[in-house]
C-alpha cells in the first residue's frame, strides 16, 4: 500500500480496523537494514482502543537521540511491546531481507490471533498472513508503526553502544554501525571485525583484500 506522506502518523487506520472488530493492531517496522555492523532488530507495537496516544510520536529517524528515549520510555511495556534481534551470523548467511522477514515472522507468530491485525512498514515478498497490509513508509504514516519504529531503534542503539564499549575505535556509540566517514577510516585502519557485515559490499572487499583478517 503506498500513501501520501504527512508530517505526522495518526491512527485513521488502526482506528477503522479496530471498528471492523479487530481487538489489536500491532504495528511493526525494523531498525539497522543499512548499517555496515551490527544487528538488525525489528519491533512490534500493541495498539487497542484502551491505547495511550503519546504526543510527539513520529518516525524515529526523524527525533533526536534524546526526544527517541524518553519516548522509548512511555511507549514501551511488555504487554504490548515486541523486539526481535537478528545478529550479524544470521544477516551473513541469509541477507539482510530475509532476516528482517524472518523476524516479523517471529514476532506474528508470538503473537497471532484471528483478532489482531497487522501493519507492516515496508514491502516484502512473504505474505505474512492475511491480517496484515505492508506499507511503503508506513513509520510516516500510522501511529502503531511509529511507535514499532521508536523501539526497534532505540533498544538497537542501546546494543550499538554497548558493542562501542568492546570495540572503541569504531565509534559505534555514535555511528551506531552506519558506514559515517568516521567508520570508514577507522576500518582502514584496523580491519572489520567480528560484528561487520561481510555480505554488504563495503565491508566484503575489506574482508578479501586482509586475507579474512578480523580486529579484535
Amino acid at each position: 500500500m503506498k500513501q501520501k506522506k504527512q508530517n505526522n502518523p495518526d491512527t485513521i487506520l488502526e482506528d477503522a480496523l479496530l471498528k471492523k472488530g479487530y481487538k489489536y493492531i500491532i504495528g511493526i517496522d525494523e531498525a539497522g537494514r543499512g548499517a555496515w555492523a551490527g544487528p538488525v532488530t525489528v519491533g512490534g507495537y500493541m495498539f487497542s482502543i484502551n491505547s495511550k496516544i503519546i504526543s510527539g510520536v513520529k518516525d524515529s529517524k526523524l527525533l533526536s537521540s534524546k526526544k527517541r528515549t524518553e519516548l522509548y520510555q512511555e511507549i514501551f511495556k511488555p504487554v504490548t511491546s515486541f523486539l526481535e534481534f537478528g545478529d550479524v551470523d544470521q544477516i551473513n548467511e541469509s541477507g539482510i531481507t530475509n532476516t528482517i522477514t524472518t523476524l516479523i515472522k517471529n514476532i506474528i507468530s508470538k503473537t497471532y490471533r484471528d483478532d489482531i491485525y497487522y501493519l507492516i512498514d515496508g514491502i516484502f515478498k512473504e505474505s505474512f498472513t492475511q491480517n496484515c497490509t505492508k506499507i511503503i513508509k508506513g513509520d510516516l504514516l500510522h501511529y502503531s508503526i511509529s511507535c514499532a519504529s521508536i523501539l526497534a531503534k532505540v533498544s538497537r542503539d542501546k546494543v550499538m553502544t554497548d558493542f562501542s564499549k568492546l570495540l572503541p575505535n569504531y565509534s559505534f556509540d555514535s555511528n551506531k554501525g552506519y558506514g559515517t566517514q568516521k567508520h570508514q577510516d577507522a576500518l582502514k585502519i584496523y580491519g572489520i571485525t567480528k560484528i561487520h557485515r561481510i555480505n554488504y559490499k563495503p565491508i566484503a572487499l575489506l574482508y578479501k583484500s586482509n586475507a579474512n583478517r578480523y580486529s579484535e
